[in-house]
């Protein structure tokens, strides 16, 4: 149990990381934008328009992994207290997608570093599901909930 929810933290780090990058993107795109309207825009037309789509799509990203990462964080804190392990499941399921996808896509460039570091996290995603899943883990949710019921 303590494992799944360690290997949630991780993942939650490498969240923040992601999210501050893409909102920090998406912030300069915005801004480059504005800057692209009047003289620039006649130079170059349509850069200003994309550059504003690419810094939104960019914010809504940050902000969608913001919000997993706050769930991949109060998820691994009720794993670790016992209360609900729903939360880290949930959290793990989306990170085996996306980080599925990153996979696929470092498949695709062919640089081995890139598809080591897929594959990491891909192995810690999974993992963070499969360890919450497990028998052991139902015994310390359900000794969990017995200790919290014998406190009341």
């Amino acid at each position: 149990m303590i494992t799944a929810a360690v290997l949630g933290f991780v993942l939650a780090a490498f969240g923040v990381l992601v999210g501050f990058f893409l909102i920090v993107f998406g912030a300069a795109a915005l801004a480059g934008a504005e800057g692209f309207e009047g003289f620039e825009e006649e130079l170059v037309p349509g850069v200003g328009g994309g550059l504003g789509a690419v810094g939104g799509i960019s914010l809504a990203f940050g902000l969608i992994t913001v919000l997993w990462t706050v769930l991949m964080i109060w998820g691994s804190v009720w794993a670790l207290t016992g209360r609900s392990r729903v939360l880290l499941i949930v959290g793990g399921s989306i990170a085996i997608a996306f980080t599925g996808l990153t996979l696929l896509g470092s498949l695709g460039d062919g640089a081995p570093g890139g598809i080591l570091f897929s594959l990491l996290l891909v192995a810690a995603a999974v993992s963070t599901v499969l360890l919450v899943c497990l028998k052991p883990a139902s015994r310390y949710f359900a000794a969990r909930r017995a200790q919290r019921a014998a406190t009341r």
